[in-house]
């Protein structure tokens, strides 16, 4: 956007189990309980999960998506052309929109 950087390449990538990692605290956070904050802290102490054994793992990587190609794709976008100059959210919320679109895109639903 500023041209600090020439281009940006972002690559979906989807990482599926078999078990959700994150069944318990989803069970709880249903129940009402709070959610438990994240934390660099937390992160280092879940290292520990990573001997359990969670079934299959199904790894997708998805076309890299060039920023440049996108932005100039999305020049006739209605709701960026209402952006102010300038203001880059509008472009960078369509393009995580459309990255988790493309990730949901490439998703397995495993048979039960």
């Amino acid at each position: 956007f500023s041209g600090r950087v020439k281009d940006l390449i972002v690559v979906p990538i989807s990482i599926q189990y078999d078990r959700v990692i994150e069944g318990n605290s989803y069970s709880r956070q249903l129940l009402g309980m709070p959610k438990q904050k994240e934390s660099l802290l937390l992160l280092l102490a879940s290292r520990k999960y990573l001997k359990f054994n969670f079934g299959n793992v199904v790894v997708k990587i998805g076309d890299p998506v060039l920023a440049s190609s996108f932005v100039g794709l999305q020049r006739h976008s209605t709701k960026l052309r209402e952006a102010k100059a300038g203001d880059h959210r509008a472009v960078v919320s369509a393009l995580a929109h459309n990255l988790v679109w493309r990730i949901n895109r490439s998703t397995v639903i495993p048979p039960a």
